[in-house]
């Protein structure tokens, strides 16, 4: 650890993390030393951010990476949002420079980048900002960083 120059970790709501892995037929419980791990790597962390903040709140926890990483002059969160929101989703196996997986997405979440991608409109239920309403319905299947929270 004494080379690294930043940590920083993440964590979820387990009974989340045990439905991820479900879906993803890795086991239906959680090994013991799953949470003992994190905290073991929280104590060497600078930064921990919840998944729901991720999810609800991404600009936000951007703007803390950044400025954690003296980048908050030079980085414009927004604009890393459209771009990650834009990422295409694998379908097969996960992406080794995403790290995305297909079966990790919420079966919601992969129905309106379907549509998106087809030139298709948002799911019903889903009331996307301006920027998202012209990535649903764009050919490009691009989904907001608000719209890719709110289908999670």
């Amino acid at each position: 650890m004494s080379r690294a120059t930043h940590v920083f970790v993440t964590h979820r709501d387990l009974s989340q993390v045990v439905a991820s892995y479900r879906r993803l037929g890795w086991v239906s419980w959680l090994p013991g030393s799953y949470v003992e791990d994190h905290l073991r790597w929280r104590e060497l962390a600078e930064l921990d951010l919840s998944f729901e903040d991720i999810t609800q709140r991404p600009e936000a926890c951007l703007q803390q990476l950044a400025q954690r990483l003296g980048l908050a002059a030079c980085v414009d969160c927004s604009e890393v949002l459209v771009a990650l929101a834009s990422l295409p989703v694998p379908e097969q196996w996960m992406d080794p420079v995403t790290q995305m997986w297909p079966a990790h997405l919420s079966g919601r979440y992969l129905e309106a980048r379907q549509s998106a991608a087809a030139g298709g409109s948002c799911p019903a239920g889903v009331t996307p900002s301006a920027r998202a309403a012209r990535s649903c319905s764009s050919s490009q299947g691009r989904l907001s960083a608000a719209e890719v929270a709110r289908l999670r």
